[in-house]
């Protein structure tokens, strides 16, 4: 007997919609037995946390209600228009956001993910993993990194979803509003635009005028805490346009659940004051263009130059070799000088960078303690000063 005739399908979502939909999971309720709102623990009478604790936080129905208005807020401020509670959802992570994206693109029939490069290596773990087609773009340094998308993947009648940075993924580089509108109105009636904001910085947002509301093949997602250079508050969200909450909503469901009550409670604090959120934002930004400019001075002369960084804290160091060797034993030794003097680094590879002969790519993180990053900058210029 085929295993699937023994059990019956998930109708949790049906059940729901028919026989309670005149009353929320979330309400105040006088009985319940099943559902995950109306916790109890005896734990709390023996650690000293805070109680709302022990209530599960997610972005389901209204299961997020009274804290995302306060985000939401600080988002409106910083996207530029007002968003509505049905065209954000919240989730941990801007990894997780961008799965919860691709489940969405999966479950609208798009087949294939087309990645400018380079670009963040889960994003293409997942859309792989998930049996999308990817196809990556390549860009160079001689081109400035030119985003050429070839006119035989616009045309192409396959569903399809274009998968961008902002700013540039390890380059730092802001995107063309101008470039991305027309792309935007080159697309086929199934396709759609994702944008990868985990990095903006800039206050409001760079591609702000770029707005699901209105432009509904879009589809943008940002950290909400790691362009400040804070790693442990997990949360994040997806912009979306309303008609897809629903779609958003199961896929968050099934991939993440909740979201942690700590992170929650430290964005609604910051992100119901917006005017504090733009001084924090204005604070990490300059302290990475001092550190940038910081670093362009130890590298004048070298074989070594910086990607562009006008936004974002994501860069690369770009070594330029400049000697008849292969890159391959170019890399190796560059490799086992940085073993040598106890740097560790992250090549292009890593990031999707596209193959060039007489470069190669390390990764730079500004919000890295400024002392060790220019010791480590000072460490590679001496190299390759002397090369």
């Amino acid at each position: 007997m085929e295993t699937n005739t023994l059990f019956e399908s998930d109708n949790f979502d049906e059940i729901l919609e028919e026989y309670f939909s005149d009353f929320s999971i979330y309400d105040m309720l006088d009985s319940d037995i099943s559902y995950w709102n109306n916790i109890s623990s005896k734990a709390l009478n023996i650690l000293p946390i805070d109680r709302q604790s022990q209530f599960y936080k997610s972005d389901y129905q209204k299961g997020l209600k009274q804290s995302k208005e306060k985000i939401l807020l600080g988002l409106s401020k910083w996207e530029n228009y007002n968003i509505a509670y049905n065209e954000c959802t919240m989730c941990t992570s801007a990894t997780m956001a961008s799965l919860i994206s691709l489940v969405f693109l999966k479950r609208k029939g798009i087949k294939k993910i087309i990645f400018e490069t380079p670009s963040y290596f889960a994003s293409i773990v997942q859309a792989k993993l998930l049996d999308f087609e990817v196809i990556l773009i390549p860009t160079y340094f001689y081109d400035n990194y030119k985003f050429n998308l070839p006119l035989k993947y616009l045309s192409d009648k396959t569903a399809k979803a274009i998968w961008l940075s902002q700013p540039r993924f390890a380059l730092g580089k802001n995107q063309s509003l101008n470039e991305i509108m027309n792309l935007y109105h080159q697309l086929e009636k199934d396709d759609f635009i994702i944008i990868d904001e985990a990095n903006e910085h800039l206050f409001p947002s760079t591609l702000n005028e770029i707005n699901p509301s209105y432009y509904s093949k879009v589809i943008k997602f940002r950290s909400l805490f790691k362009p400040l250079g804070l790693n442990g508050p997990r949360i994040s969200c997806i912009f979306h346009n309303n008609l897809y909450r629903g779609m958003f909503e199961d896929a968050m469901d099934i991939m993440q659940g909740g979201i942690d009550y700590n992170s929650i409670m430290l964005a609604e604090k910051l992100y119901s004051n917006p005017n504090q959120l733009e001084c924090c934002l204005q604070a990490v930004h300059k302290q990475i263009i001092d550190l940038k400019l910081k670093s362009e001075v130890i590298i004048q002369n070298t074989a070594l130059s910086l990607s562009p960084l006008e936004n974002g804290y994501l860069g690369s160091l770009h070594v330029h070799f400049n000697n008849n060797f292969s890159i391959e034993h170019n890399r190796n030794d560059l490799l086992l000088y940085c073993k040598k003097v106890k740097i560790p680094i992250i090549l292009g590879a890593s990031m999707y960078y596209a193959f060039e002969p007489k470069i190669e790519h390390i990764r730079l993180n500004y919000f890295i303690n400024e002392n060790l990053f220019l010791n480590g900058i000072k460490n590679l210029a001496s190299y390759f000063s002397s090369r």
